[in-house]
């Protein structure tokens, strides 16, 4: 696979991470709303965009360049959804490890798992992610 610049891998992993965040934000709104007291609630997100984004990215980034993770990442972008069980048979690892290696990706919002199913599909985020590597990988496209 040939990308031949950075920017379509960098655009897609900037709109991932702002989804993500957004899903992050959306998530401790409907926390908070669970408050019994107003007093209990630890305050609405007032940070500014960047600094709601900073700590998204770097979990993403850290969750991703772990090579197990980049693998099952690189498997869902090539051959599409994969089951839990595939997944493990990929990494040469049992069903539980391969389970908490994907709840870390899906937690970073680098994939989804639908639990009824037990398929794993790799987000957009996920998707860029796997993209800028093999184009930092290939020389950054330039031949």
């Amino acid at each position: 696979m040939t990308v031949a610049s950075p920017e379509g891998p960098l655009r897609t992993i900037a709109l991932g991470l702002l989804r993500r965040a957004e899903e992050v934000r959306r998530a401790e709104e409907q926390f908070l709303a669970f408050a019994w007291r107003e007093d209990e609630r630890s305050g609405e997100a007032d940070a500014a965009a960047g600094e709601e984004l900073t700590p998204v990215a770097l979990r993403a980034l850290h969750v991703a360049t772990e090579e197990a993770s980049f693998r099952v990442l690189a498997h869902l972008v090539d051959e599409g959804d994969g089951t839990v069980r595939a997944l493990a048979a990929v990494l040469g690892v049992s069903r539980l490890a391969a389970v908490d290696r994907i709840s870390a990706l899906t937690q970073a919002g680098l994939a989804g798992r639908d639990l009824e199913s037990d398929r794993v599909g790799v987000t957009a985020l996920g998707r860029g992610v796997v993209d800028l590597v093999r184009t930092v990988a290939e020389g950054g496209g330039k031949g």
